[in-house]
């Protein structure tokens, strides 16, 4: 009975011993976490005070806000733009105004270049942030086009400034350009291309003046998209666009007011080029383009050429006759063919709203048009010329004549498209065909 109870006191004995050693050992290791952590956060403070005491005397820069362009306050801006972009400078933009955050900043060590707040900040369309404005004009004021100064000049019967103070200046267009576009050619004179942007009945007919001498003309259309027959004529016919060699064109039909009848909407002379048969008008789709004409302003144009017809003759002519058609080839496509870069048709762009003020997108768009068609006539057509022998030039849209080419031996081709004439054959004096002074 003793010899047990000591052996059950010696166990309570030792077991407690054991649990107090191990309780002494975590109590040990804790304090030496806590140690090592004290050490680390003082050497930690050690070197941020070092760097502290290196960094005093430094002025750090002060941010300032600036706001552009207001006549009260030269240096604030309340209309709904963009600051023009400054070397240093983030620009943040609001439907309100724009504000121009930038570090003014004193220092040597800092390489911040100092505001003159005295200088005026020209700004430009809040839709085209990238693009600088040169100049457009019209009969009204125009602030919300901008044009870049590039190989175009736009104008129009009354030349406006936009902004205040001196037009800011565009980037250089990149040499690795993506789309074709009429800013990379200048007139045959050497001078830059114009562009007349008309919103009034009074300077359309001005401007349709300059095109009467002229025996090619690119022509183009554009209406709102889903317009229907139910809907306004300024629906329809939005935008009518003329090129030749020195100018472009755009007559906003959808913004002549008033609005009460067709005489209201379409300029005697336009009208006149558009129905001489002495002036070949030519483009993409025109046959369509000009029944549109015809059935919502009254103008029965002629002497209209479809470009796709003379596109298919000269690239199948001789190698594949089989495939020369009356289907139509887009104009991008044509343009890429000939000319190495296709033309931006941006969707958003093509089917916007053509029935309110222009913005640079639309601008550029509408105006790359016509004069791609004209350019295109030329260069195939010298192209048609080379060829041996040579086909004649297709006839004109609205003869509903079938594509003529010249061949020894009889092709499988579409009667009502194609016909095969032989080399022998004088094609210019056949019978039906129409004399055409740019043959």
């Amino acid at each position: 009975m003793f010899r047990a109870t000591l052996a059950h006191i010696t166990k309570v004995c030792r077991s407690g011993f054991q649990s107090q050693l191990k309780n002494i050992r975590i109590n040990e290791v804790a304090d030496a976490n806590k140690l090592q952590s004290k050490n680390v956060s003082r050497v930690i403070s050690t070197k941020g005070s070092a760097q502290s005491e290196k960094l005093k005397g430094l002025k750090r820069p002060k941010p300032t806000t600036i706001f552009c362009n207001n006549g009260r306050y030269p240096n604030r801006c309340t209309c709904s733009s963009i600051c023009a972009n400054i070397p240093g400078t983030t620009s943040r933009f609001s439907t309100c105004q724009s504000i121009c955050h930038r570090m003014v900043g004193a220092s040597e060590g800092w390489k911040i270049s100092s505001i003159n707040t005295d200088i005026r900040r020209p700004c430009v369309s809040s839709s085209t942030a990238r693009l600088r404005t040169e100049c457009i004009s019209d009969t009204d004021n125009i602030q919300h086009v901008v044009q870049p100064k590039s190989s175009v000049t736009v104008e129009d019967s009354q030349l406006q400034q936009l902004g205040q103070g001196p037009a800011p200046t565009s980037a250089p267009i990149s040499e690795a350009a993506k789309f074709w576009s009429h800013r990379m050619y200048k007139a045959p004179d050497g001078k830059d291309l114009m562009v007349h942007y008309c919103r009034t009945l009074e300077s359309a007919e001005t401007v349709a003046k300059l095109f009467l001498d002229d025996t090619l003309l690119g022509l183009d259309m554009e209406w709102k998209a889903n317009a229907s027959a139910l809907d306004s004529i300024q629906n329809n016919v939005s935008l009518i666009q003329l090129a030749n060699a020195k100018r472009i064109a755009l007559f906003h039909i959808a913004m002549f007011k008033p609005a009460k009848g067709v005489e209201d909407l379409v300029p005697p002379t336009l009208k006149a080029i558009l129905e001489n048969p002495d002036i070949t008008k030519t483009g993409v789709s025109i046959k369509a383009d000009c029944t549109r004409l015809r059935k919502y302003l009254g103008i029965n144009a002629r002497a209209i050429f479809e470009l796709s017809h003379l596109y298919k003759l000269i690239m199948y002519c001789q190698s594949n006759p089989e495939l020369i058609n009356k289907k139509l080839v887009n104009l991008s496509t044509q343009v890429e063919e000939h000319f190495g870069l296709p033309l931006a048709k941006d969707v958003e762009v093509r089917c916007s709203d053509w029935t309110i003020p222009l913005n640079y997108s639309q601008v550029q768009y509408a105006a790359s048009d016509p004069y791609a068609c004209i350019r295109l006539f030329n260069v195939m057509n010298k192209k048609r010329k080379a060829l041996n022998p040579m086909p004649p030039l297709p006839a004109h849209a609205e003869l509903n004549l079938p594509i003529r080419i010249v061949h020894e031996t009889p092709v499988n081709t579409q009667p009502e498209d194609v016909e095969v004439i032989k080399p022998t054959e004088n094609p210019e004096a056949k019978e039906g065909s129409q004399p055409n002074p740019l043959s």
